[in-house]
């Protein structure tokens, strides 16, 4: 019974969320009252209530007394900030991570590879150079060189909407990367790095895209191979 009334509460937030996000419930906005919310989506003011108050903690809805709720902001920005505790409170599976970072990276280092500049690129050289220094299994610093190459890269982009992205989720890679490195190693990934600069040095988005894919797939199979042997 108690996961119904989450699904509930969960479809009621989105539906809320929706209407704020698509600009019908724009900055201001005093939205539907609970009841008339309630009727509409066949559930209970209860359920409605519930999915005002995380908006209100949130800050995106604010009531006000013998008035009603409203509309506070409606930026991507608010909203993405608010994901944080969201994020950093659930486990994901390392594959999960990795399939995000195969859509996110491939085309951000494409972008990176064709507007970069020679900070950005020595930037890069000195991940590798700590890499090199820190190469084995379970060693911290090599996970932090790892991590940083790749921020690096997302980055250089220059859009704040990628940068915020990855912002958010830097905390949770970073585990990931630390434990990925402790369980499939971390030689093959400085020589995958090296040739993904190598492909950037030369300007050539398309092979950088390409060996960034690789690598994330690499490692990928790398996991699967060592979960079936555990």
């Amino acid at each position: 019974m108690s996961s119904i009334r989450e699904n509930t509460g969960e479809t009621v937030l989105e539906y809320m969320k929706e209407k704020i996000v698509s600009g019908e419930w724009s900055e201001g906005t005093k939205i539907t009252k609970e009841v008339q919310l309630a009727e509409e989506l066949g559930v209970s003011r209860t359920s409605v209530r519930a999915a005002m108050d995380r908006l209100v903690a949130m800050g995106v809805l604010v009531r006000k007394k013998k008035m009603g709720t409203f509309v506070k902001e409606t930026s991507p920005q608010l909203l993405l900030n608010n994901l944080v505790p969201e994020l950093m409170l659930n486990t994901y599976d390392e594959l999960e991570i990795l399939d995000f970072r195969e859509i996110f990276e491939t085309e951000c280092t494409i972008r990176f590879a064709e507007k970069h500049s020679d900070e950005e690129f020595q930037k890069l050289e000195s991940c590798i150079r700590e890499m090199e220094k820190h190469v084995g299994c379970g060693k911290k610093e090599f996970a932090e060189a790892d991590l940083r190459f790749h921020m690096i890269i997302v980055n250089g982009c220059n859009n704040s909407l990628l940068i915020k992205v990855m912002g958010i989720i830097q905390d949770i890679l970073g585990y990931y990367q630390q434990q990925a490195n402790r369980t499939i190693g971390s030689q093959s990934g400085v020589s995958e790095h090296k040739r993904i600069l190598e492909a950037i040095k030369d300007e050539d988005g398309e092979l950088a895209g390409l060996l960034m894919k690789r690598h994330i797939q690499r490692s990928r199979r790398d996991i699967h191979q060592y979960r079936e042997k555990q």
